[in-house]
């Protein structure tokens, strides 16, 4: 059995992103807390840091998983299970502008859309490369949807 076929299959936004993300927060709250900085340097780092944690909870959180049960979707503030029997369609769908994501429709007719940023290139890319990053993984789990039970 090769890798592609393996399961579980994990897509996760790298660790390093998060992590710097936090660092970057850390870094301003130690400027601002040992630092002299101005009323408006002060309110500038405070949004930042707090945008930049934020960002770094959104990393963490984000992730799409295909096991033996089906596939797991959890985005900032839900997780969807789509089990391999009610899988209708897996499929690129665009979202806005030159994004584009994984859209799994059930046998009911609802759908999951995969959070956009967890599939994009984590390094700016054209739009072309991206839209291929985004096919290949609907194409894996069109492929696992195919042999599941």
């Amino acid at each position: 059995m090769d890798e592609a076929s393996r399961l579980p299959q994990v897509w996760r936004i790298p660790s390093w992103q998060p992590a710097a993300l936090i660092l970057v927060a850390t870094a301003l709250l130690a400027y601002d807390i040992y630092g002299s900085p101005s009323v408006g340097a002060l309110i500038m780092t405070i949004v930042i840091t707090v945008a930049s944690l934020i960002g770094a909870f959104l990393a963490v959180r984000f992730l799409l998983v295909a096991d033996d049960d089906g596939i797991w979707v959890r985005s900032a503030v839900s997780q969807h299970l789509v089990e391999w029997s009610d899988v209708a369609d897996i499929e690129v769908t665009h979202v806005r502008g030159t994004t584009s994501t994984v859209r799994i429709t059930r046998l009911d007719g609802t759908f999951v859309d995969v959070p956009p940023s967890l599939l994009q290139p984590a390094l700016p890319t054209g739009a072309r490369k991206a839209l291929a990053v985004v096919s290949t993984v609907a194409r894996r789990l069109n492929e696992l949807a195919a042999r599941a039970p």
